[in-house]
């Protein structure tokens, strides 16, 4: 029967006090299937009046669609160029302009990675995913504010330390003589005396004037570089006087730098690497944030994830009501 009454009292006829209540149409062919009991009828979920497909018909669409060239009329071309102007909109309303600069082909990607993971459709799941890929966006520009924050504190911190390094040699030697001991405490003032005394080992007459180094050697070392007695020089002019360079005194000024290198050199490494140490500790102290960039960080970092987790579950049931409807399996999760 196509409008067939059901009874409250299992099928038999109702007996005083009991309604009869008509039960909704259902086509001929229902009844073949079942003995008209409404119970063993299976409960489809609602499909929103569109047919479902086989399983090889699914498997056909799914080839098919990657062998697409995309749009080959002028009408469909001209649709699609105009995906990039959507795009550079969307982008627009995110990227950063000025001196800092964020890179909108990243957040374009970013949104077509979520738009392949969600497989939205319509507006209002377009919308919901645009907001989320914004607070991601939020998220990374979080990261890198912090980076930067670490960047701007450590920027040039060693270029200062290596500039304070020369100002000490230099005011060091500006003292006159007997500064060796100073020199000899750091790292750049015993580079210093290397590179004087392996200038002297090469040339005799290296320095500005000629043969500067090695006075300077004889003044601070006299008992190591010193010759035996002082010779006037060769061409004296106007008072000018000086030593003259003997096979003997270069034989002397070559082993005392030879004695003097073994002994600096180890000693030059040493004090490096202390000092690298000092300063890398120096560094990493110098990257931390202090307690106010702390919080702030941290509470914009908190604002973001509290929105991204309200975004994705809005998300979440919406595409729920889209798939089961306004069913009982729709409503289990809301």
């Amino acid at each position: 029967m196509s409008n067939e009454t059901i009874y409250r009292s299992n099928g038999h006829p109702p007996g005083p006090g009991v309604m009869a209540v008509p039960g909704p149409l259902r086509p001929e062919a229902a009844d073949d299937a079942t003995d008209g009991s409404p119970d063993q009828r299976p409960h489809e979920p609602e499909t929103n009046g569109a047919k479902p497909i086989s399983q090889k018909k699914l498997e056909a669409n799914r080839r098919n669609a990657q062998q697409s060239t995309g749009p080959r009329t002028e009408e469909g071309k001209g649709t699609s160029s105009m995906n990039a102007v959507t795009h550079g909109l969307l982008a627009q309303g995110v990227i950063t302009r000025g001196d800092y600069r964020e890179d909108p082909i990243e957040y374009l990607e970013l949104l077509e990675a979520l738009k392949k993971e969600w497989r939205v459709k319509g507006p209002i799941e377009e919308e919901d995913l645009e907001h989320i890929a914004r607070l991601r966006w939020r998220r990374r520009r979080a990261v890198r504010f912090e980076v930067g924050t670490i960047e701007q504190r450590t920027l040039g911190i060693r270029q200062r330390a290596e500039g304070r390094r020369k100002e000490r040699v230099d005011d060091e030697l500006s003292l006159g003589l007997g500064v060796v001991e100073m020199l000899e405490q750091h790292a750049a003032g015993v580079k210093h005396i290397i590179e004087v005394m392996r200038a002297v080992r090469t040339d005799p007459s290296s320095g500005t004037p000629p043969g500067q180094h090695l006075e300077w050697l004889i003044a601070e070392y006299p008992g190591d570089f010193a010759p035996d007695k002082a010779h006037e020089r060769d061409g004296i002019q106007d008072g000018e006087t000086g030593r003259r360079w003997t096979e003997e005194h270069g034989q002397r000024v070559r082993m005392a730098c030879d004695q003097h290198l073994q002994r600096l050199i180890p000693r030059w490494i040493k004090l490096a690497e202390l000092e690298e140490q000092k300063l890398a500790a120096a560094i990493d102290a110098a990257g931390l944030l202090d307690d106010k960039e702390m919080l702030r960080l941290t509470r914009y970092e908190t604002t973001i994830d509290r929105g991204l987790d309200r975004a994705i579950k809005r998300l979440e049931a919406t595409q729920r009501r889209r798939r089961f409807g306004q069913t009982q399996l729709g409503n289990i999760f809301p």
